[in-house]
């Protein structure tokens, strides 16, 4: 959990998205103890802590301290390998580490990991609604694992099996090659075929291409780049196009030059991402190898994002935060541009210039508005998080940036003002169900979301239950 050290009285501080003309990025970096500049994972679990890969270990952020985890070759409770390729945050909020060797899951409590090897390097790991992993690997196929049990199984190309899954290799750089749609079914796009897995009679439907991507009740193209559900539809983005699958009777719709018409002539799909749930208009964004295009849903047609920046660049990944702006992440230039969506929404695909903002990490890897964008060495952006509390955390070459956001306001609670039974705070922790824990010279208060007194706790002589002491100092959150 985040770490305040406050005195004489608490400061409550209002989150609210960021001004578009006012982002300000703090840099953690290994001057603040991190094993690595270079992040490759962000997460954070169901703590309040936040999680960091790096080649040179797991990093977790209590938003004060860092403590690094290791591979120990004489330790089977320790990481599998110290290259974190990424970091999965499951349904109970327990983090999984994916390492060249398979997935780690760190147990709480007793500051260890168990191992799940995959005997390849695992690319992606989503859950189903029945709680069970489902692990992509390079060259392995697909495992999934029971957590409760600890069972796994490996799912692997059978040439003489046709109900066998189509193919065993994934690679890092699909976007969720694994969906689970609205009725619990698996949906896993490999790079030699899309399956439907029977999960009742354990078997795999194969989807493939005839290779022409306008074929009737085909995929375009057999390397799935990335998958998306939506209602009752499973949306596949490919090197040649994007398809929509209806669930009911598996009919396909081929979208490039149909009802999707590039104007550079290129369908090559990378990610597909909903508008997000704040969106006022129905849609999707299709990262491209060629810009942003969007789906406007109540047209239901396509276009083109067409900034200057964005129009016609390879766009490695996109993010929609909270609020749903969009976070792009270029090839062409380190950084990333943030797309402010409010009038977009509101005037339906409409924008203005000024929605648009440049971001790049200046010499100390922070990152800072810019006019245009500028070729810099080792500063990429490897990954980028948004937190249970709308915090934006982005991991480059240089470090990990916050997003500090703030409307500089705050609201003071005192012995005086408040219920709050203290006036000399030492230690301030946010519990799991947004309740504060609060410890000063008088005790311990518990306090609800909305700053209302649940409990006081104090030292009685008469009752072995209470504090040992009034005067209480730091606190810890733990979990079982």
């Amino acid at each position: 959990m985040f770490k305040f050290f406050v005195s004489v009285i608490i400061l409550v501080c209002t989150l609210l998205s960021a001004d578009v003309n006012d982002f300000r990025f703090e840099v953690i970096t290994t001057r603040n103890g991190l094993s690595d500049n270079e992040i490759s994972a962000i997460s954070n679990d169901g703590r309040g802590f936040i999680w960091l890969g790096t080649n040179e270990g797991l990093n977790r952020y209590d938003g004060y301290d860092v403590t690094v985890y290791n591979s120990n070759p004489f330790d089977a409770t320790a990481l599998s390998g110290n290259r974190i390729w990424d970091i999965y945050k499951d349904t109970s909020g327990d983090i999984w580490a994916l390492t060249d060797k398979g997935l780690d899951r760190y147990i709480y409590g007793k500051n260890k990991f168990r191992r799940f090897r995959t005997e390849s390097r695992p690319t992606f790991v989503t859950q189903d609604f029945e709680g069970i992993l489902w692990v992509a690997t390079e060259n392995n196929g697909l495992y999934s694992i029971n957590k409760e049990t600890g069972e796994s199984k490996n799912y692997i190309f059978d040439p003489s099996d046709p109900y066998s899954i189509s193919s065993n290799q994934f690679d890092q750089e699909q976007f969720n090659p694994i969906v689970v749609d609205t009725s619990g079914n698996l949906w896993v796009g490999t790079l030699n075929g899309l399956n439907y897995y029977h999960k009742e009679k354990d078997f795999f439907q194969r989807f493939k291409s005839a290779g022409n991507p306008s074929e009737p009740n085909y995929i375009s193209d057999n390397h799935i780049n990335t998958l998306m559900v939506r209602d009752n539809d499973v949306y596949i983005g490919t090197p040649r196009g994007l398809d929509k699958l209806h669930i009911g009777d598996f009919s396909i719709t081929h979208y490039a030059g149909t009802q999707w018409f590039s104007a550079l002539n290129s369908y090559s799909v990378n990610q597909i991402l909903d508008f997000g749930s704040q969106a006022s208009m129905a849609g999707f964004w299709v990262s491209t190898t060629t810009g942003m295009v969007f789906y406007n849903a109540a047209f239901d047609m396509f276009e083109d994002l067409a900034w200057d920046y964005l129009f016609g660049q390879y766009i490695k990944s996109a993010f929609v935060d909270p609020s749903g702006n969009l976070w792009i992440d270029v090839l062409a230039f380190p950084g990333l541009v943030h797309f402010n969506t409010s009038s977009f929404f509101a005037n339906s695909g409409l924008f203005n210039e000024t929605d648009f903002q440049l971001l790049q990490p200046n010499t100390e890897g922070v990152l800072i508005k810019v006019v245009e964008p500028e070729s810099i060495s080792n500063a990429e952006v490897n990954d980028l998080f948004i937190d249970d509390f709308k915090n934006i955390w982005v991991g480059t070459q240089m470090g990990l940036n916050h997003l500090i956001k703030s409307t500089k306001s705050f609201v003071s609670f005192t012995s005086e003002s408040s219920k709050i039974k203290g006036a000399n705070i030492r230690s301030v922790k946010i519990a799991k169900d947004n309740s504060l824990w609060i410890s000063h010279e008088k005790g311990l208060d518990h306090l609800s979301d909305n700053q209302n007194l649940i409990k006081h706790y104090t030292s009685d002589p008469t009752n072995i239950n209470s504090l040992l002491t009034e005067e209480t100092n730091a606190l810890a959150i733990t979990a079982d």
